[in-house]
């Protein structure tokens, strides 16, 4: 006769709570809901964002038809998508289309916590967006993961398409550097499958790893195979940060020097004496009493700097450590107004596009680089080179670099508006800088 094993309550509980459950556990705090008060329908002029496009609107089409967001408010109709919170302040990042389809973005946690979000940058070809809540207290995030990726490692993709539900699924790490095809069109390569289920509710939230670090953005799932879901990898995500986190494009400042990853690390390229104590070739090591590498961590451990601010460092020169300082300079609005009229040749208005996002163009030179690509007054700027173009500040942050012949893209939008929805025609055009 066999002798059964009895555990107690302790003993089954560290049974249950497995590395995958901590890993869930930790990390579903960190994830929202996306959701809109009127869906945007938008409209491509080029054939490889129709059938993006298209992808996406069937999808959540089908996933959503017009159910309303369950637990939000009337102003919130409909549910997009998912993101999560990458930094305490409040950052999150979700899928470009997510966002695209929103006249009003609105983030919603389980515990019910609803906040207004800002679009702060987005990448349509890989199909990420950044996005800001004013939360007032800060917000559990998640960590990117490196690229040391692992086939067959275990992976979670959280979602919470409903603003109150979440869903969590587990994997593995299938394959890396998958190409992701829509009738015949590249839609995304260097991409990571997973056979954790992707539903569309979970579009703009984590694959995670059982660390619960960040490895992707979940973005798809292959309609004809069955467990088979992508993700956009995180070392993709970190590139495109390391540009949207610049003091210059989201904080409207200037740290009076710039920097450049070499062999033995992250060193100063230019420098401006009166502001910074640093110089040309000088090691940094330390930015705010944080330790940096990478443009990416340079970037990110500045990302609440604020004009007029006094910035420690910690640098290496002639083999010595010392300390260092910068202070912060804002970026003005008129200069950025005066770089477009002179540059692009745009001018903008002071009213805002009835989505709320962008710029509304007022009047285009004659003959300047904006004419010649066609835009026209009454539509909206929406991003140049990728960032998002919010206020004239933006502009300055993108413009003041910029060289005679250099080529600038702008994604523009015009605007159909109606009571049920909004209809958006959206455009790439290439503008040479004059």
């Amino acid at each position: 006769m066999g002798v059964g094993l009895v555990l107690g309550p302790a003993e089954a509980e560290s049974v249950r709570r497995t590395p995958l459950v901590e890993a869930v556990g930790r990390a579903l705090p960190c994830v929202a809901n996306i959701g809109t008060e009127r869906r945007v329908i938008v409209q491509y002029e080029e054939a490889h964002r129709q059938a993006r496009g298209a992808l996406f609107d069937r999808l959540l089409d089908r996933f959503w038809g017009t159910a309303p967001l369950l637990g939000a408010s009337n102003r919130v109709q409909h549910a997009l998508g998912s993101g999560v919170t990458i930094h305490p302040a409040g950052y999150l990042l979700t899928n470009f289309h997510v966002t695209e389809r929103a006249s009003s973005i609105r983030v919603t946690f389980a515990d019910g916590r609803s906040y207004p979000a800002q679009f702060v940058a987005g990448d349509e070809a890989s199909d990420l967006a950044l996005l800001k809540v004013e939360a007032g207290a800060p917000l559990p995030w998640l960590e990117l993961a490196g690229d040391d990726y692992l086939l067959g490692e275990t992976t979670i993709a959280l979602g919470n398409p409903f603003g109150l539900g979440q869903t969590a699924t587990a994997g593995i790490l299938s394959a890396c550097n998958r190409e992701a095809r829509y009738e015949g069109r590249v839609l995304f390569n260097d991409i990571l499958q997973t056979d954790a289920a992707i539903n569309p509710g979970s579009s703009g939230g984590p694959l995670l790893n059982i660390d619960a670090q960040i490895v992707g953005i979940n973005v798809a799932t292959y309609e004809e195979g069955q467990n088979i879901g992508f993700a956009v990898p995180s070392v993709r995500v970190k590139n495109l940060l390391t540009a949207w986190l610049s003091p210059r494009l989201l904080g409207n400042v200037s740290l009076g020097f710039d920097v450049e990853v070499r062999p033995e690390g992250l060193v100063v390229s230019r420098a401006e004496t009166d502001r910074a104590t640093v110089t040309t070739n000088d090691l940094l090591l330390a930015v705010n009493g944080e330790k940096v590498s990478s443009v990416f961590d340079f970037h990110r451990a500045l990302l609440l700097v604020k004009a007029n601010d006094t910035i420690p460092l910690l640098i290496r020169r002639d083999g010595w450590e010392r300390q260092a300082q910068t202070t912060v300079l804002g970026l003005s609005a008129a200069v950025g107004a005066r770089l477009a009229l002179e540059k692009l040749g745009l001018q903008f208005a002071l009213h805002r596009p009835v989505t709320g996002e962008g710029l509304t163009i007022e009047a285009v030179a004659p003959e300047s680089p904006a004419a010649r690509a066609g835009l026209k007054a009454g539509e909206a700027v929406t991003h140049l080179n990728g960032a998002n173009v919010d206020r004239l500040e933006d502009l300055t942050a993108i413009l003041a670099a910029a060289k005679a012949e250099d080529v600038v893209e702008a994604v523009v939008v015009s605007l159909d508006e109606t009571s049920a929805d909004i209809r958006a025609r959206s455009a790439v055009k290439v503008l040479t800088v004059r």
